[in-house]
């Protein structure tokens, strides 16, 4: 006998965010916001839908972004 739920718990939102990027990281903005956005505990996913404002740095770049997070 399989046993089945419906109760799914999981949420999504959309937030803005500013999220700092080194430079020289691996990809572009959004694949690198993506991933420092992910490492959150109890994220699932999260999908940047706009770039919102950029601000280049001499280190770190900080890219203004509205995200989808699971």
């Amino acid at each position: 006998m399989a046993i089945t739920s419906d109760n799914d718990t999981r949420q999504t939102t959309t937030l803005v965010v500013t999220v700092r990027v080194p430079n020289g990281a691996d990809g572009d903005l959004t694949t690198n916001a993506e991933r420092r956005l992910s490492r959150a505990d109890g994220i699932l996913a999260v999908t940047v839908e706009d770039l919102q404002e950029l601000q280049p740095g001499l280190s770190p770049t900080e890219a203004t972004v509205r995200v989808t997070v699971e």
